[in-house]
């Protein structure tokens, strides 16, 4: 049985991280398939690649990329011309739950009007180990205890992404097709800092999120992050170009405060002044307005009756443990 889901691994000079992620995904309960989309081609890869060579499940792909995102896009590309179902990124240094594949296929197959999928990625800095209080997801309220994913309104996503990333990858997974295709077109260049949030701006116009509450893998801290290196010389630049084309989605949203106070009103107040405090020194044609509305959000009400209605979560569907 070919496998719905296609894994994307892009890759540059980072060959001894690789190996792991490739047997993490090979390790799946659920097989996927594993493209890996070689930006750079080293001789160390080649050597790596060549073990997996009659893997049918692992292929190995020269990209002509010449930034991350160029490389992203690739990668997402040759596994719809392939046939992919759903698609997710893995960096070459993630680390997964065996469980990965499985949990994203059994999502989009049982919510047929999403687009987006978004769980919870742990921090770390061992293949092993990672604190439970560490971690990047969904910050809407989850069915923690029984694992149950929710599904919302995908336009939350634009103007959070001022704020800080929705979730990251491998825990963002999307439904292959041509809004797919689209969203990565719409996507700027030269924002590499900034892809995690770009993608799922884009891809939430095109449909529902699901919100699964799941730990779903590691992301990974060490001395070869690309994003060290780009903050130090690339930010300002990047940001610049980031919040131009941020504010020309958010010109397609009339409504956008309403939905986004919604979510703001059920917030700690220690999280949205944290959020507010994390856009001074940035400037766009709505930054300023996306800033208000965490300000004026705080209060000591939690409307949780209110959010519920408006995120309208799923009836009790089973098959997710």
């Amino acid at each position: 049985m070919h496998p719905k889901l296609t894994v994307g691994v892009p890759h540059l000079d980072r060959t001894e991280f690789l190996g792991k992620t490739i047997e993490c995904l090979l390790g799946q309960i659920s097989p996927c398939r594993i493209l890996v989309a070689d930006q750079g081609m080293t001789d160390a890869t080649a050597e790596l690649m060549h073990q997996y060579k009659d893997n049918p499940l692992v292929s190995h792909r020269r990209t002509d990329a010449t930034c991350l995102w160029e490389n992203w896009r690739e990668a997402a590309e040759m596994a719809m011309d392939d046939g992919a179902e759903y698609f997710a990124w893995c960096q070459d240094d993630d680390i997964v739950h065996e469980r990965y594949s499985e949990r994203i296929t059994i999502a989009f197959d049982t919510f047929a009007d999403a687009q987006t999928w978004t769980a919870i990625l742990a921090i770390s800095e061992d293949e092993d180990l990672a604190m439970w209080f560490t971690g990047v997801g969904p910050l809407v309220p989850m069915n923690l205890l029984r694992n149950r994913p929710m599904v919302i309104d995908g336009d939350m996503l634009t103007p959070f992404a001022y704020v800080t990333s929705w979730a990251l990858s491998p825990a963002v997974a999307f439904r292959c097709g041509q809004d797919f295709r689209d969203a990565m077109a719409e996507v700027p260049e030269h924002c590499d800092l900034f892809t995690e949030r770009t993608i799922l701006a884009a891809m939430g116009r095109k449909g529902k999120v699901v919100c699964d509450p799941v730990r779903i893998g590691y992301w990974r801290h060490h001395g070869k992050n690309e994003s060290y290196r780009q903050n130090l010389v690339e930010k300002p630049e990047q940001q610049k170009s980031f919040l131009k084309w941020l504010d020309g989605m958010m010109d397609d949203l009339p409504n956008w405060a309403d939905q986004f106070g919604l979510w703001a009103e059920i917030m700690p107040n220690a999280h949205l002044r944290g959020h507010a405090a994390g856009l001074d020194g940035m400037d766009s044609r709505y930054v300023h307005a996306v800033k208000d509305v965490l300000t004026r959000s705080m209060r000591e009400e939690v409307l949780y009756d209110d959010l519920r209605r408006q995120l309208n979560p799923q009836p009790e569907d089973p098959v997710f443990v």
